[in-house]
């Protein structure tokens, strides 16, 4: 009888003389399994984690299980851990009693990927799908400056008939990061697109392996774009094979026409059409507001994310420059950052310019402000930044990087705080008729200019106002904006 089955093997706890810990593996290997035995989703008969195994174990293990395989049946290789190079170049995946010897790799103590090449070859199983998220940060060693800065797994795991490689990246930029100190970036996206269903693609209710490529590929760029997660597969076969199924569920639909929009406006949902559009689909699906603001948050992250890597890259050039011309430890320190930020070249490029023109038509610091009487209706004029209240860090922070959702619960704290209703958790009238000025200004003044005047207390007060001012709309928001 067929049999659905998966071996999952991660490594994360190393000799730390010879390879940097990656924390997020035993996670990594706990969701996925979670994902892979739901009989709604995976549907898997059988799913074996095999943790932080020494070489000979894994080797055992892998072997037999490959050989238990029948015709019929379908397996799925996941693999976690580091992908390193011996001195011939040749690609090994490290165990927890791998070494080096003067920072090369000793064959001997790790898993050889051409020997795993083999043994899938020698496997009776015509349906395979193999997982690759391995670090290949370190994977010369001092190699490094002698290669091309990338790892050919399609040279390892070439394409044959009845078998799909996925792999998280070919980058030896890629440092297996941790997302929100759960998974790793890669397995983060490969769970979320089965968990949601947001990876079934052509909306048929299973999400093939192609589709999951494609989703977690789109997912994982938009916030990481150094990573180049790449899919290997005989042409025109493969592609098809069913990894997971998809809930019949009005939550699903809706997470994939917000991934739909989202990726048709450019990475953000577009409030003249878009979020009408949205609305609608949110009153037919019965989706309640609290749940539709929760995945559109979801869907946005990956993106809000990468807009604050290129903020926190772009403001560590500034800095630079403001003290000195760039040295060479300086760029040294740029490219250290880049790496972990996870920003490609292009990105790169890009936000320097933008910081080095920044630098370059920056106005001289104005006199000593006079805190002239604000006109309402119109923005007050701008503080210097550094003057600001800290409570205003965060929410300056998350509007500069165009994070208006995030910016939006900022507001929300930050005005409880002043009020002194923290604990209560909303203001009622009494706190609008008494809210201090200052800091009414101080919010207006931060959103009117991150958003180019597109938000703001002055700018819903002449929205309002250009509608005719109806009596009805709220006296109490009124009287709060006069």
């Amino acid at each position: 009888m067929a049999e659905r089955t998966a071996l999952l093997i991660g490594t994360g706890a190393y000799d730390p003389d010879h390879f940097k810990p990656l924390e997020a593996v035993p996670r990594n290997l706990e969701v996925l399994s979670q994902v892979l035995r739901d009989p709604k989703l995976g549907g898997f008969d059988r799913v074996e984690p095999l943790l932080n195994p020494d070489r000979s174990q894994v080797e055992l293990r892998l072997e037999t299980w490959l050989r238990e395989r029948s015709k019929e049946d379908f397996l799925l290789l996941y693999w976690a851990g580091h992908g390193i190079k011996d001195a011939q170049r040749h690609l090994y995946f490290a165990t927890k009693n791998s070494q080096k010897l003067r920072n090369e790799l000793l064959g001997a103590t790790a898993v050889s990927a051409t020997t795993v090449h083999q043994w899938l070859r020698s496997s009776k199983a015509q349906s395979q799908i193999v997982i690759l998220d391995c670090c290949f940060s370190g994977a010369f060693g001092d190699l490094l400056a002698q290669d091309d800065g990338s790892v050919q797994v399609e040279e390892v795991f070439p394409a044959v008939t009845g078998r799909v490689v996925l792999t998280s990246s070919s980058s030896t930029q890629y440092s297996f990061q941790k997302r929100g100190g759960e998974l790793s970036i890669y397995t983060h996206f490969l769970v979320e697109g089965i968990r949601t269903g947001a990876a079934d693609l052509d909306e048929d209710g299973t999400i093939s392996a192609d589709e999951l490529h494609e989703y977690a590929s789109r997912k994982v760029q938009s916030e990481s774009t150094a990573m180049t997660p790449k899919i290997i597969v005989m042409k025109d076969q493969g592609y098809r094979l069913r990894v997971a199924n998809t809930l019949r569920d009005p939550i699903v639909k809706y997470r994939q026409e917000v991934e739909k929009i989202v990726e048709e406006d450019g990475g953000e949902i577009d409030e003249v059409l878009s979020r009408r559009v949205l609305h609608q689909q949110r009153i037919k699906l019965g989706i309640s507001e609290a749940d539709a603001l929760t995945i559109e948050q979801a869907v946005l992250e990956p993106i809000q994310r990468h807009r604050e890597k290129l903020l926190e890259y772009e403001q560590a050039i500034q800095a630079v420059v403001a003290r000195r011309s760039p040295n060479d430890r300086d760029m040294k320190r740029l490219k250290q950052l880049q790496n972990l930020l996870g920003l490609s070249e292009q990105d790169v490029a890009e936000t320097t310019a933008k910081a080095m023109q920044t630098a370059d038509l920056r106005p001289p610091d104005p006199p000593p402000a006079t805190h002239p009487e604000p006109t309402i209706g119109s923005a007050p004029p701008a503080n210097n930044p550094t003057s600001l209240h800290p409570r205003y860090t965060q929410l300056a922070t998350s509007l500069k990087a165009g994070n208006w959702k995030k910016a939006d619960q900022e507001t929300s704290k930050v005005m409880l705080e002043v009020a002194g209703q923290t604990e209560r958790g909303y203001l009622d009238r009494e706190d609008l008729e008494n809210f201090p000025c200052e800091d009414l200004l101080t919010i207006d003044r931060l959103w009117v200019e991150a958003s180019d005047g597109h938000f703001g207390f002055s700018v819903q007060k002449k929205i309002w106002e250009k509608c005719g001012s109806p009596m009805d709309y709220n006296d109490d928001y009124k009287k709060f904006c006069e």
